[in-house]
């Protein structure tokens, strides 16, 4: 088996292979080289064309290894478990199937992470819309973006800097694998929005230092207008309930490693309103 310093899970459920082969041009043309780079690509759920599709396009590269996936969870949090318990780098990160690095993400995350000894490194993201009438929810940086880099310690943390708005989201982050393994963090199968959240405030909980990148763009993420957040589809009660059990996990486990919730909380009630005011059972 070969070693890898960093790898890479990608959930994929009937990903647009148009979307998909951007991740994976993103990652063929990494700076760090993708023969050095293990992608684990989890096929969660899928019509059996998009295994066939993905295995093709994947064929020839040793370090990409396909996984397929079908059971009861219909959200990323499974996959990303199952991609993570095959993973060996010393780092591990996330992509989505509709979304991309920048050429020099990882490159740039392993030099500052290993050299400023954090559990966690955090760049910046840009957006795309599906559509105009989709919601821009990603991170905000508060840092001083002139600065290539800015170390947290616990017990000296800016929270307001560092749990602004919707913060939170895996695939702006590197981490070492073995602090996520020893402390046993994972994403909940449970949560049907917000895995992400959990993850992160599981990671803020336990890490001691984390490194933030205030003026590097290492993701490209895609808003796309069918996802769970953006669609406007009519959702039933259970899922409505189902939402605020989500939010209830995720909001406890903050306030228990005493991390602030506010934005969370406004976020997370914005979204549960909205999902009510779709119920079927309104209509």
């Amino acid at each position: 088996m070969r070693d890898y310093k960093i790898s890479i899970v990608t959930p994929f459920h009937n990903v647009d292979m148009k979307m998909f082969r951007k991740a994976f041009k993103s990652m063929i043309n990494q700076t760090y080289g993708i023969n050095n780079i293990q992608w684990i690509i989890v096929v969660h759920n899928s019509d059996d064309k998009y295994m066939n599709a993905v295995m093709e396009l994947v064929k020839g590269y040793d370090s990409i290894e396909v996984y397929p996936l079908k059971n009861n969870v219909r959200s990323p949090s499974s996959p990303r478990n199952y991609g993570m318990k095959h993973a060996t780098g010393k780092y591990l990160g996330f992509l989505d199937g509709d979304d991309s690095f920048t050429p020099a993400c990882i490159e740039t995350a392993l030099k500052h992470i290993e050299a400023t000894n954090s559990q966690m490194v955090v760049f910046r993201r840009e957006y795309e819309l599906e559509d105009p009438n989709c919601v821009p929810l990603t991170e905000l940086t508060l840092w001083n973006q002139t600065l290539d880099e800015v170390v947290m310690e616990r017990g000296h943390w800016d929270k307001e800097k560092m749990f602004n708005v919707a913060w939170g989201f895996v695939t702006s982050r590197i981490f070492e694998r073995e602090f996520l393994v020893r402390e046993g963090i994972q994403f909940d199968d449970d949560i049907p929005f917000g895995e992400d959240q959990y993850f992160c405030v599981m990671a803020y909980g336990k890490v001691d230092r984390v490194c933030y990148l205030p003026n590097f763009i290492g993701y490209h993420y895609f808003i796309n207008g069918s996802s769970i957040v953006q669609s406007k589809d009519m959702k039933s009660g259970q899922t409505c309930v189902n939402y605020a059990r989500g939010f209830n996990k995720v909001f406890s486990l903050g306030m228990h490693y005493e991390i602030p919730m506010d934005t969370v909380m406004m976020i997370w009630s914005y979204y549960i309103m909205l999902c009510m005011m779709r119920s079927e059972e309104r209509r």
